[in-house]
């Protein structure tokens, strides 16, 4: 009897020691399928210049240190963030507790914007290539009346500036209308929105409060915290509406006829030449709406539209040196037809039209 007892609690003891045995070795296996299961978020990525994407090491748990072997390709954070540095390939890693975890690492080049179009800037003596976007008129801005506030700025020594973003350095510089002494141009700088609506070189008439007008002509663009219908005048136009003292007033504008006799002009960009060039209208009496071209000789059906920039010039690519035909269209609708050939030795020379659009 007792030895059947010893028996069944020998059995009993047997069976404890297998079910512990069979737990263990499920808990040894269930960790080592966690520890097996840490892992990047993404083995391979690609990204432009300048953009970011983030790398995570799932199921990893204390200190992860994350390395790029190509830095100036693409560099990596403490926190796995990825930037984009310049063209090329790379390898970031993740490296936890003794082991590595690579990703492969594709950097692009930067995309560059739809909405704009390459055109060529000199810049002293060199010539580079930027993006700029297209200006074109709207017909009814000489319907409107524009109200914002009036600054000034330049020196007692200058008519404000000698060049400004539209361009126009020999008309400035002379400082006076058609050269006639007792006809001071004066010049101001616009709004970005306002300047950019095309209205390099318009001729403005600026009235203040007390009815009091000055007339100049749009030479260049404020910065961008100027605000819609905002006009800053040149030093010497200011004190003819208001005392240089009150500094800010209030003003309403609208655009009139720059007072000419002479006839329209064109200059080419320094460094045109015939793969590409670029030219600009001067001296009209309205704004201009837009600037057709083509080979002389050609018949009308051949005319294209060239694109303006900011700047105030019309981009032609691959036209050669001419002679071209140009087509300029004013604000009202008035057309001029020129005839002008690009001198390569002297581009930027200013060719006269033949006459100018009628008041």
């Amino acid at each position: 009897m007792i030895f059947e007892e010893i028996k069944k609690l020998r059995f009993l003891l047997l069976m404890i020691l297998v079910i512990t045995s069979m737990g263990v070795q499920g808990d040894i296996s269930q960790a080592k399928r966690k520890k097996n299961n840490i892992k990047l978020n993404k083995t391979s990525i690609t990204l432009r210049v300048g953009n970011k994407k983030t790398l995570k090491l799932k199921g990893a748990t204390g200190k992860i240190y994350w390395n790029s072997n190509k830095k100036k390709i693409a560099k990596v954070g403490k926190r796995g963030v990825v930037t984009g540095v310049k063209k090329g390939s790379a390898h970031v890693t993740a490296l936890h507790k003794g082991k590595k975890y690579t990703c492969q690492v594709t950097v692009k080049k930067k995309k560059k914007k739809k909405e704009e179009t390459p055109a060529q800037v000199t810049t002293g003596t060199a010539v580079s290539i930027v993006t700029v976007p297209a200006i074109k008129v709207d017909p009814n801005a000489l319907k409107e009346v524009h109200t914002g506030q009036a600054t000034w700025y330049g020196t007692d020594k200058l008519n404000g500036y000698t060049n400004g973003c539209a361009g126009l350095t020999t008309l400035i510089q002379s400082e006076l209308i058609d050269d006639i002494p007792g006809k001071p141009l004066y010049i101001c700088a616009l709004n970005v929105p306002d300047f950019r609506s095309g209205l390099q070189g318009a001729y403005i008439r600026v009235t203040d409060s007390q009815g009091e007008s000055v007339d100049v002509m749009v030479a260049d663009q404020l910065d961008t915290q100027a605000k819609l219908g905002d006009v800053d005048l040149d030093r010497k136009a200011f004190p003819v509406i208001e005392p240089l003292a009150t500094g800010r007033i209030d003003i309403t504008w609208r655009i009139i006829p720059y007072p000419t006799t002479k006839p329209i002009q064109y200059v080419f960009q320094k460094g045109s030449n015939q793969w590409w060039s670029q030219i600009q209208v001067r001296n009209h009496r309205y704004p201009i709406v837009s600037v057709e071209y083509k080979k002389q000789g050609e018949p009308e059906s051949n005319y294209k539209e060239l694109t303006k920039t900011y700047y105030n010039y019309y981009t032609l690519s691959n036209a050669g040196l001419g002679p071209f035909d140009i087509r300029v269209t004013d604000i009202l609708g008035d057309k001029l037809t020129d005839t002008v050939t690009l001198n390569v030795d002297d581009p930027t020379a200013t060719i006269s039209g033949t006459k100018n659009f009628p008041y």
